[in-house]
């Protein structure tokens, strides 16, 4: 793929893959685009929008990047962690939380929950063994 086609944001192929329940393409494609300033720009965006899976593609983008976040990005996913209608992507912001650093007793509390989690479990699990290490 060339890197003009990679700097635009288009989310459509991410929310149709989604849709069609292919992770595997999902989360291939994540790693191409997270550390592209356009993509991480535009996760402000997403991370309020009121379409779940712009939501969902923002968290992701948010929880594979290498770049840091902004103040202003982490309030957002703060505040996604807490009060996100949807559990599973409540769960999600706390591991992109802690991906960069956060280690508050809410983001600890929130990925403990993950553990239940079926998706999220074994992801969670290695997160926090390395913190023990």
């Amino acid at each position: 793929m060339s890197e003009i086609i990679k700097r635009r944001v288009d989310t459509n192929w991410f929310i149709e893959t989604a849709a069609r329940n292919d992770w595997p393409a999902f989360d291939s494609r994540i790693l191409e685009v997270c550390n592209l300033k356009a993509w991480v720009k535009w996760t402000e965006v997403g991370v309020v929008s009121k379409i779940l899976d712009e939501r969902d593609l923002a968290v992701s983008i948010l929880e594979k990047t290498r770049m840091n976040l902004d103040g202003n990005k982490t309030k957002k996913l703060i505040r996604l962690m807490a009060e996100d209608e949807n559990l599973h992507l409540r769960r999600k912001a706390a591991i992109a939380l802690w991906r960069h650093g956060n280690r508050c007793g809410n983001v600890v509390s929130r990925l403990n929950e993950a553990l239940s989690d079926d998706e999220l479990r074994e992801e969670v699990r290695g997160l926090l063994s390395e913190s023990i290490k």
